[in-house]
């Protein structure tokens, strides 16, 4: 639905404090005339915010740019706050700070890349923009309860 017709529902004074990401996937069926008789559709959320608007922004950021290294004063550029601002804000509206967000995104999509066959660990990371031998193993570990060995070993089809 789009953004205008949803904040119909809401009220003027009232922000949305919610924001999420779909896949859709479409694909024909046909009947026996080989005709379309119907399109199915699949979403998928791929990802789903919830709190103050700079901080979905901020979290839109950090998901968009979870390949380069952490900076937080890019980050609070793009909601255009300070970076100490920034990080009371995002801290008091998640719980946590935007560098723990940026770590969780990390690790989440280095076990995506581990359970890919056709890559080893090394690669696994390597994909991610992270090194095998620096702190994020470690990290990965403590975060996860096994090392990325045994993960990738455990999850790979």
């Amino acid at each position: 639905m789009p953004f205008n017709r949803v904040s119909a529902f809401t009220r003027k004074d009232e922000a949305l404090d919610e924001s999420f990401r779909l896949n859709i996937t479409g694909f024909p069926l046909f009947n026996e005339k080989k005709e379309i008789a119907f399109v199915m559709c699949i979403a998928h959320r791929t990802a789903a915010y919830k709190g103050k608007e700079l901080v979905i922004k901020a979290k839109e950021y950090i998901n968009e740019h979870w390949l380069t290294e952490y900076n937080a004063g890019k980050i609070a550029e793009s909601v255009k706050l300070s970076a100490r601002h920034l990080d009371r804000l995002f801290k008091q509206s998640t719980g946590e700070t935007p560098f723990h967000y940026y770590k969780r995104i990390k690790i989440d999509k280095l076990k995506e890349s581990l359970v890919n066959p056709n890559l080893n660990v090394e690669q696994a990371f390597e994909s991610c923009h992270v090194d095998y031998n620096g702190s994020y193993a470690q990290f990965f570990k403590e975060a996860v309860g096994m090392s990325p060995l045994e993960y990738k070993k455990r999850f790979t089809l």
